[in-house]
């Protein structure tokens, strides 16, 4: 396999064409390793509950009793108010998180806007 000079070069230094690959071995920065950090996904379970307690049309049977959101991934974590497991929602982008705090009954909003998301529990 001909390589050019300059690729022969780069691969000494140990780079490679694969996916995935785009620093030489061994050679990571203090920067880049809080870069790599910062866009690493976020597990649904790490995602804090900020959001304590809802808002709800029914107060005696409350349907939600907190939430949580991460912007970086678009996601948005609820805890039940029934007490059982939470759910977490995928592709809810900021301002569906904002109607979502301001809305009456955020239960009702789950149904309507939430569900053809995809989401599961924790």
């Amino acid at each position: 396999m001909a390589f050019k000079r300059s690729e022969l070069w780069w691969r000494r230094q140990g780079y490679s064409k694969e996916p995935g690959t785009h620093r030489a071995p061994g050679r990571t920065t203090r920067a880049l390793s809080r870069l790599i950090e910062q866009t690493e996904p976020v597990s649904p379970a790490e995602i804090p509950i900020t959001y304590v307690p809802t808002r709800t049309s029914n107060p005696s049977d409350p349907r939600t009793a907190g939430m949580g959101y991460d912007r970086q991934s678009q996601t948005m974590v609820v805890e039940w108010g029934d007490g059982g497991p939470a759910y977490w929602y995928k592709e809810v982008t900021p301002s569906d998180w904002r109607r979502m705090r301001r809305t009456a009954s955020p239960g009702r909003l789950i149904n309507q806007a939430f569900n053809s998301k995809p989401y599961g529990p924790i």
